[in-house]
């Protein structure tokens, strides 16, 4: 080969080098104003108030299903409540219902079986109690 021949083919390749890079520019350069023009980087304001509108919201959901939800629980307590309330030792006592106890040990008196006569008994009402003696004893 000729000194011309390599000199022209190596310009050649030189233009067509440079020519690569040239478009290469062009085409990160159209990319990036791509991007720099995209909504989020053009007002990036609207992007960051449209999810605090979005939290906003999502807070409110929330807050709205906890309230429900306690709301709910609540009821449920209270009526929890009104069922043990229900069957408290007051409340019976309240509706005409006694205790009586062995005036000694102060345990229930469940039955007339191990009773004497004689036997002292405390039975304690809604308002007040008695001490008494058995004086008979029904089967």
């Amino acid at each position: 080969p000729h000194y011309d021949q390599v000199k022209d083919s190596l310009e050649k390749i030189k233009a067509r080098l440079i020519q690569a890079l040239y478009n290469k520019i062009i085409i990160i350069r159209n990319r990036l104003t791509g991007v720099k023009n995209s909504f989020p980087f053009k007002r990036p304001l609207d992007k960051i108030l449209r999810l605090q509108q979005r939290l906003d919201e999502m807070v409110q959901r929330l807050a709205s299903v906890t309230k429900h939800s306690l709301e709910l629980e609540r009821e449920r307590l209270v009526g929890l409540a009104n069922r043990l309330d229900s069957v408290s030792p007051l409340k019976v006592l309240n509706r005409g219902y006694s205790i009586t106890t062995d005036v000694e040990d102060d345990k229930p008196i469940k039955s007339v079986e191990g009773l004497a006569l004689g036997k002292k008994l405390k039975t304690q009402f809604y308002h007040g109690g008695i001490i008494s003696s058995v004086v008979e004893i029904l089967k």
